[in-house]
């Protein structure tokens, strides 16, 4: 058998060598289910709201790969995520000014009936404050019937942003629909001998599930699965594993797991993360520095655990000045400058998250004295580990259902979920996932919507891609198909509310409840899609793609309109 190695640098004991080699799994039947029960998916958190917009403001602060926006943090704090919920677009205080301002002014004014007729004169005079400051698409369309009522260069191709989630939100629910669960797998090879030896290996099966961490679990670390494993491990009876542990990812194309037009200024953002078929902590890992003596390095670990990790440690203990971390991508971290006696985190994106999850697996089962000879790979090519079945799993992770992941996605606009949710999909339905193969599978869905693909340019799942370009009425239309469909209904209560709930908890309090939407927030870009219900309980579908923003009150202006909109009429 041929062996392709792929050298992973310095990543020592732990991370040995990545080999792609043969696997393939097939009639799965799981002995020990994991499944712990969700938590509440409501935007009361702060900590899990943090905007894109504040995120786009730290990009500009940044040098290249330099993260010089540190926290300091007590002991008790170990354990907890930093920024964990990628980048929501919760709108920045410049615009919650804006808004206000705007909001103030709307109720000094008497509500009248606003007829169809009227509308047009309306919104233009409404759009005309801001056309010269920024670049606006705009529709407006009646959801039950497609007629349309207002548009502004609504067939012209804009950024969209977090508005991309929107059609990530679908498709999941079109292809997998709501119950869908993710199901990942650790099963062994080989047999257990009398005095507790594997002679074979661990192997996982990966489903892209993207809640390995603890947004949608009450649990107390990050790295809860792998925990959980290796004590699973141990009860089956395995004290020493003469094998390897090995990740078949088989049914994944790993040379098409990176999203296309991500700008170089986000890849060390923690509402960045990377794509993978094994996940862990969303994909994030926290370097902590605690000062050691005067003069020396201080010394460095990493949450979730991850011994062996590539890293230059240049830093100096007592020395004064403010750390600082650089990540050079798929190679190592660097650390350089003084630390003083505190605690310094920093939040990264993993790189090759499958083989850290592996790795992290690996330590936990060291830490339970269950050794394993071998090393942590990836399997790639189908057709040579046999399969896992009744008698050889050991354990087998649920997730909650899609579309719990699906609301906390479109709610929080979180990065991580979407991008995972993405790949996942066509892994899921076609046993091969990827993005082009997504790709494929959105086409269809966006053909029955009504939508010429041909004018579709979508590289990725969340939408911080400046590549992606879509048209309002390309987001009408899907809207409008979304009402029909079969799970229209949750599809709607996904988004956020307007005076209620996730990115728009605090905009367009007038109407409150009135308004379900997509948010999107990246450099020079701000959108707001999705449905307004009218008084007469008829629904608008409504897009307004905002790009090239100079300035100018934006996100008060798309209240606005919101606000103008739900006068009408029909």
């Amino acid at each position: 058998m041929r062996i392709n190695t792929l050298c992973i640098g310095k990543f020592a004991k732990e991370f040995v060598s990545l080999a792609l080699i043969a696997g393939s799994m097939w009639a799965i039947t799981p002995t020990t289910i994991v499944h712990a029960k969700s938590s509440s998916s409501e935007t009361d958190s702060k900590s899990s709201e943090k905007s894109e917009s504040k995120s786009s403001e730290k990009e500009e602060k940044q040098s290249e790969g330099d993260i010089e926006d540190k926290s300091t943090r007590s002991a008790a704090d170990d354990e907890e995520d930093v920024d964990k919920s990628g980048a929501s677009d919760e709108e920045s205080d410049a615009d919650k000014e804006e808004k206000s301002e705007d909001e103030t002014t709307s109720s000094k004014e008497t509500p009248s009936a606003l007829t169809p007729e009227k509308l047009p004169e309306k919104l233009s005079g409404i759009l005309s404050s801001v056309s010269k400051s920024s670049d606006w698409g705009v529709k407006v369309v009646i959801a039950e019937t497609g007629e349309t009522l207002f548009e502004s260069k609504s067939d012209e191709g804009f950024i969209p942003a977090s508005n991309r989630k929107l059609f990530t939100g679908a498709l999941a629910l079109d292809q997998l629909g709501p119950d869908y669960t993710f199901r990942t797998y650790l099963y062994h090879t080989g047999t257990v001998d009398a005095n507790g030896t594997l002679n074979g290996n661990l192997v996982i099966i990966p489903s892209g599930d993207p809640t390995f961490s603890k947004t949608l679990y009450k649990a107390s670390h990050p790295d809860w699965v792998f925990r959980d494993w290796a004590d699973k491990v141990k009860a089956a009876g395995i004290k020493y594993i003469k094998g390897d542990l090995l990740v078949d990812c088989s049914g994944w194309d790993m040379n098409d797991m990176t999203p296309y037009g991500w700008p170089s200024r986000v890849i060390n953002d923690s509402y960045a993360p990377q794509t993978s078929p094994l996940t862990i902590n969303e994909n994030l890992t926290n370097i902590v520095l605690t000062p050691g003596d005067s003069g020396q390095p201080a010394s460095v670990s990493f949450i979730p655990s991850a011994t062996g990790y590539p890293t230059v440690n240049k830093t100096e203990s007592g020395k004064k000045g403010s750390p600082i971390a650089k990540r050079i991508v798929n190679s190592h971290i660097e650390l350089r400058g003084g630390v003083s006696a505190k605690r310094t985190i920093w939040s990264f994106p993993i790189d090759r998250p499958t083989l850290y999850a592996a790795a992290n697996f690996r330590h936990h089962l060291m830490e339970n004295e269950v050794p394993i000879e071998g090393s942590v790979r990836l399997h790639t090519l189908a057709g040579v580990l046999p399969a896992a079945n009744s008698t050889n799993t050991i354990a087998m992770v649920q997730s909650p259902p899609l579309i719990e992941i699906v609301d906390y996605m479109m709610k929080r606009s979180d990065n991580h979920m979407a991008e995972q949710l993405y790949v996942a999909i066509s892994n899921a339905k076609l046993g091969r996932g990827s993005y082009g193969n997504s790709r494929r599978l959105e086409a269809d869905l966006l053909t029955r919507a009504g939508v010429d693909v041909r004018n579709i340019h979508c590289y990725d799942g969340s939408g911080l891609s400046e590549a992606n370009r879509v048209s309002p009425t390309d987001v009408c239309k899907l809207l409008t198909f979304m009402r029909g469909h079969r799970f229209a209904q949750q599809y709607y209560d996904s988004m956020a509310v307007s005076g209620r709930e996730g990115t728009l908890r605090s905009r367009m309090g007038s109407i409150s409840g009135r308004v379900h939407a997509k948010t999107g927030t990246i450099n020079g870009v701000k959108t707001l899609s999705g449905y307004l219900t009218l008084s007469s309980d008829k629904t608008l579908s409504f897009s307004f793609l905002v790009n090239e923003i100079k300035g100018g009150s934006v996100s008060g202006v798309q209240d606005r309109l919101c606000t103008t909109l739900a006068m009408l009429v029909l």
